[in-house]
Formats: C-alpha cells, structure tokens, sequence
C-alpha cells in the first residue's frame, strides 16, 4: 500500500474559496458592476461637496477666531476639506481594482460615504467647538 495524497480539486489553493472546496471564486456581475459604479459616482459627488461645504464653513468658522485661539478651527478645517477627499481617493480606486479582477467591490465606495461623513462631521463639529 503506498501513501498516495489525497485527490484535490481544480484551483483549491490558498486563495481558493475555502480549503478543499469546489466552489469557484465570485465572479462579478451585472448588478454588483452597476451598484459599483453608481456608488462610486455618488461618493465621488459626496465627497466633492462636503470638501467644498467644509471650505465654505471654516471662511464663517474663523470669523471668531481672534490670536492664539485657531487650533480646532485648523484641525476642523483640515479633517472636514482633505478627509473627504482622501476617503473618496481610498475607496474609488480599490473598487476599480476590484472590479478589474472581477470580485465584489459594491461594499467599498459605501464604506467610504460612510468614512468620508463621520469625517467631515468630526471636522465641522471641531470648527464650531
């Protein structure tokens, strides 16, 4: 009797769906390209706008701003422009990748709207303190 390893299937590697199984990776479909790519676009359009309402509130922000008294309005000032914008760089173009390699990536720019927010919340609420 020789030892002989056992059968295994056809793309079973580390990067299969689970060790052994016969189940192909996910491939993408119509309605998670779709749902990609109206996410993106809305997180591309959110994260302009809050940039630029962030923009808006830190010129009425620092109106009461007198010397020495600016720090949270520069912290709030920084988090509600450039937050937004690096949220909707970090979650765009992995979900391009994603959707290059034909995976799931409709969950990305929604995580990013959602990061992209609780930001620029932060930031406005930092201004206002």
């Amino acid at each position: 009797m020789t030892n002989q390893p056992p059968p295994t299937v056809a793309g079973s590697g580390v990067f299969a769906a689970g060790a052994g199984s016969a189940v192909p990776p996910h491939r993408s479909t119509a309605g998670n390209v779709t749902a990609t790519i109206l996410l993106s676009v809305l997180l591309l359009i959110g994260g302009i706008a809050m940039a630029l309402t962030g923009l808006l509130g830190a010129a009425f922000a620092s109106d009461a701003c007198v010397h020495g008294s600016c720090e949270l309005v520069s912290l709030g000032f920084a988090l509600a422009v450039f937050g937004p914008l690096a949220w909707t760089l970090a979650a765009v173009v992995p979900s391009i990748v994603l959707m290059a390699l034909r995976r799931t990536a409709w969950w990305i720019p929604l995580a990013g709207l959602g990061g992209a927010t609780l930001t620029w919340l932060i930031g406005t609420a930092l201004m206002s303190a």
